[in-house]
């Protein structure tokens, strides 16, 4: 692996591990096991993204549920459910804000 901004070279030897969880823990690469760089504490849980590409889907899934009667959201069937957590809409801006904090942290 090199950094992009330093060059700093490192190796690792790749172990995938099965995907990260979204209750707070620990949050790495399932393949390099390196920390995410893209992680936020956010509702009492750790957000996290791969890159801008997942923060993008993240943010869509986000804007597109529909409210429901009963104060609950769905997705259109074309979007990825997300974990339990992020489903009450009373929580979508406190979501969006962190998507937001977040984008903010990569260089353009």
């Amino acid at each position: 692996m090199t950094c992009s901004r330093c060059s700093h070279t490192a190796t690792r030897r790749p172990e995938f591990r099965q995907g990260n969880r979204w209750d707070g823990s620990a949050v790495s690469d399932p393949v390099f096991r390196l920390p995410l760089w893209l992680q936020q504490p956010c509702a009492g849980r750790r957000l996290w993204a791969y890159g801008t590409g997942h923060l993008d889907a993240i943010e869509r899934h986000l804007r597109a549920r529909v409210r429901l009667a009963d104060g609950g959201a769905y997705l259109p069937a074309d979007q990825v459910e997300l974990p339990d957590w992020m489903m009450p809409l009373d929580r979508r801006d406190e979501l969006l804000a962190a998507v937001a904090a977040l984008r903010a942290t990569v260089p353009s």
